[in-house]
């Protein structure tokens, strides 16, 4: 099995990188079946805060079970043997849909150190992270990385690698201009320009939202994904309709076991459905069969 590598980056914070990364892999588990690893390259960690809650997490970085302590690693061929034991298998029952499992390896603001000992040296932790990568290709059927915003060694590897970039934005004007400055740069670097897309994800001002989701839809039409046009209703080229992201407040005080039902219970039925469509469409663009729902 060789799964698939999706980045899910934006240069810019806030847009929903995040948010998108763990409602898509919850997507893909529950309306797939497929195995799912969430690769959290954000020193920040929301993602491995989100999915283990903090005690948990704390605990993962007290014991260095971190993506830090992985990638520090002297042979990439010691890292298999290490992978496993550094993985947590989330599992987290869904009301009514089946329970959801997706593995995760906790980061922490210790790799931003790694990044900065490693910019003179980085073909020595881009050999890491490409076993590490190649490695969950081999286990998993989707590999999920949440990119931090700006610039990494680590995320822009991965956006050289992955099968597919998904870049989330939000319909506001700085936003809007970094995506001239993000296409550029991803044609840089993937001339095809078949696997990356755009998707706006939600709203930040409802008063300008719908002139600037038109604005998208005009300049970026063949990148976008999820929405085809602008005779659509500017809420439903939105995939989450709110103006405040899921991981704000769900999971972060807890063991992490209340993030996914919030899903259905934050969004409803129809933000789960646009899910499904922008799952539906990854795995098109992919060349893998649909399903129907």
């Amino acid at each position: 099995m060789t799964g698939k590598l999706i980045a899910v980056a934006n240069r810019k914070g806030g847009v929903g990188k995040t948010t998108l990364s763990i409602a898509l892999g919850q997507t893909f588990v529950s309306e797939h079946k497929s195995d799912v690893f969430l690769l959290d390259l954000d020193p920040q960690a929301s993602a491995s805060t989100a999915l283990l809650g903090q005690t948990r997490y704390e605990q993962r970085v007290r014991d260095d079970k971190t993506l830090t302590a992985l990638l520090k690693l002297p042979e990439a061929a010691e890292l298999a043997g290490y992978i496993e034991s550094q993985t947590n298998h989330v599992v987290h029952g869904i009301p009514h849909r089946a329970a959801i499992n997706m593995a995760i390896i906790a980061n922490d603001d210790s790799m931003w150190d790694l990044e900065r000992q490693s910019f003179h040296k980085a073909a020595f932790y881009e050999v890491a992270l490409r076993a590490l990568i190649d490695y969950l290709r081999n286990k998993y059927d989707y590999v999920i990385a949440d990119c931090p915003p700006g610039w990494t060694i680590a995320s822009d590897l991965v956006l050289k690698e992955a099968d597919f970039v998904l870049c989330p934005v939000v319909p506001d004007r700085f936003s809007v201009w970094g995506m001239g400055k993000f296409s550029a740069y991803i044609r840089q670097i993937r001339p095809t320009g078949a696997d990356w897309r755009f998707v706006v994800t939600m709203r930040t001002n409802t008063n300008t939202a719908r002139d600037q989701i038109a604005s998208i839809y005009r300049d970026y039409a063949a990148n976008m994904l999820y929405g085809q046009n602008t005779g659509e209703a500017a809420a439903d080229l939105l995939i989450f309709d709110r103006t405040q992201k899921m991981i704000d407040g769900i999971g972060l005080r807890g063991q992490g076991n209340g993030i996914l039902q919030a899903l259905d219970r934050r969004f409803g039925p129809d933000q789960s459905q646009k899910l499904h469509r922008l799952a539906n469409q990854i795995r098109r663009l992919l060349g893998q069969e649909v399903s129907r729902g």
